[in-house]
Parts: structure tokens; C-alpha cells; sequence
């Protein structure tokens, strides 16, 4: 998706050593703009408030907040921003929660070089630019449709002027205010529409298992917030939204291994895993082999058992 204005970029690292280097980096060059560092969480967290970054580049460990709770409240209160993460060996763990919360990637400092964080940024900006794009056309056509008709209802209520910031809220005010016409519309709650959406969420991931799948987006594509939609899904499905979103793909990842000519980091591009250390290391986790030996072996996908 092409677009012509600088995105803005934010360090948050408690180390000045990577802070000055990363202030050496052409950012200008490649299209991005350095717009701000912090030092940790809590004070990143005041200046995305304020700034509002398209991308952040965050360090997990780091003193009063840590990257990953820094993470958590910015992908609530910003869902749109891209987050890079840098770590140690030792954060591995850390990082794979929050690639599974949605990082984009995440970098080594040990290793880390120009060429590999241009990488990280110019998929960043890829994953911002499609966000944004979707996030515009569902508030568009959506709250359009649903905001016109429910006006006539609701116009004069408090309830309503509060409820239209934030369609989770919404919807929640129209089941418990607007019962009649939420039936109608087929989202008063009852195990039948459940049923739909979640139907209706699992589709939506088999036909777009190649692009970052969060919780936020699927449950805005049926048009629930996401902590009701987190519960629904795993009352009907009987797994979590995230272990279904994971097996999926390696489902995907094992059928192209075994039956494609696509290299190893072709298939996690494929099947929505663009860092190929963490696919790796998720694939092994699932299956208890590494892709590449998977790919030789011809065998079939069997999951791990876990105690």
C-alpha cells in the first residue's frame, strides 16, 4: 500500500548508549520521522498519549514499567500503532507474548543492524498502513448504518451520546437499553447470534490467516467488543482466540511445507508470521520439530501433547 507522508516513530529504551545510536539511523531516508524517546514504560506511555506514534520501538525489560505492561495499555488505547521490540537472549519468552499480543517483531540487541531494522520498520509501516485502512472502512460503513437508525431510537439519551465513542460500548447500551431492536438486528446475545459471529470470526480467519490477526480486529469485523467477543469465542470453541488463531496457522504452515515449493520464511510470510525466529521457534513449540526438518520429513502434523 503506497503511501507518501513520513511515519512517526518512538524509541523507549532506559539504555542512552542504543538511544544515541538509534538517533544516527536515516530515518528521514526510508521515510519515517524520530519523533520522541523515553526511558521506560510509564513515561512512553504519557508521550504516546500526547504524540500519538505511528510505530514504537519499545525494550521489554526496563525500571517503573516494564515493555510488555507499556505494550498491553498502548495496544488498548492506540490499537492502530505498530510495536518493535528489542531484547536479549533472555527475554525470549517475553517477546513471544507479545508477538502473540501483536508486536510485529521483534529485534536483538546484540545483533540488531541497520539493514534488519529497516526490515522491522518498512513492515511495521506495511501492518499501520493496512490497520489503519481497515479500521477507516469498518467505522465507515459500519457506524454509519448503525448510528443513523439507532439516533431515532436514542437520540435524547445520555447513554447513547457515551456509547457512540466506542462501538464495544455501543453495542453493549443497545442489548441492555434497545432490547426489541437489537433482536431484530440479530445482536441481543442470544446463543443463536453467538453462534454467528463466532462462525462468522472463524471464516474471517481462514481467509486472512497471511496478515496480523488480533483479538481487536476480528472482534471489530463482528462487530463486538473484544474482551465480550474473547469470552464468547472460547464458550463456543472450547479453546482461547489466540491457541485457535496459532493452530490455524501451523495447520497452514505444515500443509505448505509438506505439499509447496515455498521456502521457510516464504510460509511464515504466508501464514501471517513475517519473523522467521519466532515462527520457527512456534512451529517447533507445536509440533515438536523444527520447519526445516519437517519440510524433509514428508510427515503429517501432529500437535505436542503437553502435561
Amino acid at each position: 500500500m503506497a503511501d507518501n507522508h513520513s511515519l512517526n516513530v518512538m524509541v523507549v529504551d532506559d539504555e542512552l548508549p542504543l538511544r544515541q545510536e538509534l538517533r544516527l539511523f536515516p530515518w528521514i531516508e526510508h521515510g519515517f520521522e524520530l519523533m520522541g524517546e523515553a526511558e521506560n514504560g510509564q513515561e512512553a506511555l504519557s508521550l504516546c498519549r500526547r504524540l500519538k506514534p505511528d510505530i514504537v520501538i519499545t525494550d521489554i525489560t526496563m525500571p517503573v514499567m516494564d515493555g510488555l505492561a507499556f505494550f498491553r495499555i498502548l495496544k488498548e488505547e492506540l490499537p492502530v500503532t505498530q510495536v518493535i521490540l528489542l531484547t536479549c537472549h533472555s527475554d525470549f519468552e517475553y517477546a513471544r507474548e507479545a508477538l502473540r499480543l501483536g508486536a510485529v517483531e521483534y529485534l536483538l540487541k546484540v545483533t540488531m543492524d541497520p539493514s534488519e531494522l529497516l526490515n522491522a520498520l518498512m513492515y511495521a509501516k506495511e501492518a499501520y498502513l493496512r490497520e489503519k485502512s481497515f479500521v477507516q472502512t469498518k467505522l465507515q460503513s459500519g457506524m454509519k448504518a448503525d448510528s443513523s437508525r439507532l439516533e431515532d431510537d436514542a437520540e435524547s439519551t445520555e447513554g447513547w451520546m457515551l456509547a457512540r465513542r466506542n462501538r464495544g460500548q455501543m453495542l453493549d447500551f443497545i442489548r441492555k437499553e434497545l432490547p426489541e431492536w437489537a433482536a431484530g438486528y440479530d445482536i441481543s446475545g442470544s446463543k443463536a447470534s453467538i453462534r454467528k459471529e463466532v462462525e462468522e470470526a472463524i471464516n474471517y480467519i481462514k481467509e486472512n490467516l497471511h496478515r496480523p490477526l488480533t483479538l481487536s480486529v476480528v472482534a471489530e469485523h463482528v462487530r463486538l467488543s473484544p474482551h465480550y467477543f474473547s469470552r464468547l469465542f472460547k464458550e463456543e470453541t472450547g479453546i482461547s482466540f489466540q491457541s485457535y488463531i496459532t493452530s490455524k496457522r501451523m495447520e497452514r504452515a505444515a500443509y505448505l511445507l509438506r505439499t509447496s515449493s515455498l521456502r521457510v520464511y516464504e510460509v511464515a510470510y504466508d501464514v501471517g508470521i513475517p519473523s522467521y525466529r519466532y515462527f520457527a521457534a512456534m512451529f517447533r513449540d507445536y509440533a515438536g520439530i523444527s520447519p526445516t526438518e519437517y519440510k524433509k520429513s514428508g510427515l503429517s502434523l501432529s500437535p505436542v501433547r503437553k502435561e
